[in-house]
């Protein structure tokens, strides 16, 4: 498909930079303002029949919607709603950078002081994010993309949820990285977004999320027992992500308080986060890779 323009000749589409259950991502190319720019090309989404096409571009709305109510530099600029070979497609910044999954895969276990640099700017983000009434709600390493400059930038709003409320006896998101009172009772607060940047954090310096058991349903019940494995590498981040992790979302402290902390944190580690990415710790911790992303888990499938 490469070459592939969109309505009016505007964009083209140069090479596919990501893909999920639900949509492709593109580096393309503007024409009118001659620039770099990214395409995602949604093609299915959760609770959705594939034939849905009025669901489907529903689904694209909302993320637009939701993503456009942000106005930060940790969150990609959206620019565009517009319909691509008969699907929704989403034109916004185009961000070169790697993910937080691919450095923790390739670069080893990544250095507290760099991962406590990285989760203040994201702590940053999502601060910014919960101002403009809304929860991302899938925050995770592979939607966190670490660019050169010191910028890292949160994405993929597909789930977000505009203001808290009850999610109707459904479960979105990944199960290693959803708070336990979403799986529970099916509740998104701004405090289910902080234990979601603990579990990214613990997985950063450890190299795999704290409850990830062999297979999703065991996952599911080590979250909801509220009882992260303990860390080897994690060092003084590790009271702050056990705070973050407390399975009551009350328990946890405010994103504000955990940016503050965060930068503390980065300070005191001297963390270098120069284009060339982050030091080799050294170690390589066996990872198993997270259990792929959990559309809906209904009411009837609730654990108690």
């Amino acid at each position: 498909m490469t070459g592939l323009r969109a309505p009016g000749q505007r964009y083209e589409l140069q090479e596919i930079v990501g893909s999920g259950g639900t949509a492709q991502v593109w580096r393309a190319w503007d024409r009118v303002l001659q620039r770099d720019i990214a395409v995602k090309h949604i093609t299915a989404a959760p609770c959705v029949a594939a034939d849905d096409l009025a669901g489907i571009r529903r689904y694209a709305e909302h993320e637009a919607r939701a993503a456009a109510r942000v106005n930060h530099p940790g969150v990609a600029r959206l620019y565009d709603l517009v319909d691509l070979g008969g699907f929704p497609a989403i034109v916004g910044e185009y961000v070169p950078a790697r993910s937080l999954r691919e450095l923790v895969d390739n670069a080893g276990l990544l250095p507290p002081g760099y991962v406590a640099a990285v989760g203040a700017e994201l702590a940053a983000a999502l601060a910014a994010v919960h101002r403009a009434g809304v929860l991302h709600r899938d925050v995770k390493p592979s939607n966190v993309l670490v660019a050169s400059g010191r910028r890292v930038v949160l994405t993929d709003f597909g789930i977000a949820h505009i203001g808290p409320g009850d999610d109707g006896g459904e479960v979105l998101g990944t199960p290693a990285y959803a708070p336990p009172e979403r799986l529970l009772r099916g509740v998104s607060l701004a405090a289910g977004d902080v234990w979601s940047l603990g579990a990214t954090l613990y997985t950063a310096v450890e190299g795999r999320p704290p409850h990830l058991r062999r297979s999703v349903h065991a996952t599911l019940i080590a979250v909801a027992g509220g009882v992260p494995d303990p860390p080897h590498r994690a060092g003084p981040l590790w009271p702050l992500i056990r705070r973050m992790l407390q399975p009551d979302p009350v328990c946890r402290p405010g994103i504000e308080r955990v940016r503050g902390q965060l930068c503390r944190l980065a300070a005191a580690g001297g963390a270098d986060r120069s284009a060339a990415g982050p030091r080799r710790t050294g170690d390589r911790r066996p990872s198993r890779p997270d259990h792929p992303a959990i559309s809906t888990v209904r009411s009837s499938n609730r654990l108690v």
